[in-house]
Formats: structure tokens, sequence, C-alpha cells
């Protein structure tokens, strides 16, 4: 993700915010984990 942010001369202004989609107190395995990552950028390419 960050090379992705750098190589589109995007700037982060927060850190990455983790959100847990599935995690394994539902009763699926450490493999099925799915965790979707957030991290706000300014509107404005550097």
């Amino acid at each position: 993700m960050n090379t992705y942010i750098l190589n589109n001369g995007l700037q982060p202004i927060t850190s990455g915010y983790n959100i847990s989609v599935k995690d394994h107190t539902h009763g699926i395995s450490v493999d099925e984990k799915e965790i979707d990552i957030f991290i706000s950028v300014n509107p404005n390419k550097l």
C-alpha cells in the first residue's frame, strides 16, 4: 500500500486503521481471517 501511495504522489494524513472483517472468534481459522486497512490521504496530489 505504501508503494501505491508513493508512486501516485499521494500524501497520507492518518495512520493505517485495521478493521477485522472476519476474525477467529466466529469459529474460523487464522488462515481465513480478513482485515481491511484504511489510510486517509490528502486529496491534493503532490
